[in-house]
């Protein structure tokens, strides 16, 4: 009886398995860096564009053909455009919060000393 139940194994001994194979595929996922964009049609008939951020962008084929037509402008992308005009203004991906905070009064500042005839950004708190 003994001998039984050295060779059946456990619900533990699985559950074990199971998360050595799990944290094995963590950092496999972990070690590629960036994620792969990847799309899919949504519940609701949009289109889900996934690896972003933690949620997917979604919208309908007409909005979809809208942006792409935006960004294959004949000249540079105007979201191009705008990113690099604004860059200053844009908070970074894991940007610390505090630093972004004083570049941005720093920015504010300055604005503060231009001609007031200049066009310029508006304030933001």
């Amino acid at each position: 009886m003994d001998e039984k139940k050295k060779i059946q194994k456990s619900p533990t001994d699985d559950l074990s398995a199971r998360i050595l194979a799990l944290e094995a595929e963590n950092a496999a996922l972990k070690a590629q860096g960036e994620r792969t964009l990847t799309l899919k049609v949504a519940d609701g008939g949009g289109v889900s564009l996934y690896g972003l951020g933690q949620y997917p962008v979604t919208l309908y084929a007409e909005q979809w053909a809208r942006v792409l037509d935006y960004v294959a402008a004949p000249t540079d992308s105007p979201i191009r455009t705008f990113l690099r005009e604004r860059g200053v203004w844009l908070k970074a991906k894991g940007e610390d919060a505090e630093a972004y905070k004083a570049r941005k009064v720093a920015m504010i500042a300055k604005l503060d000393a231009w001609p007031t005839f200049v066009a310029r950004p508006r304030k933001t708190e």
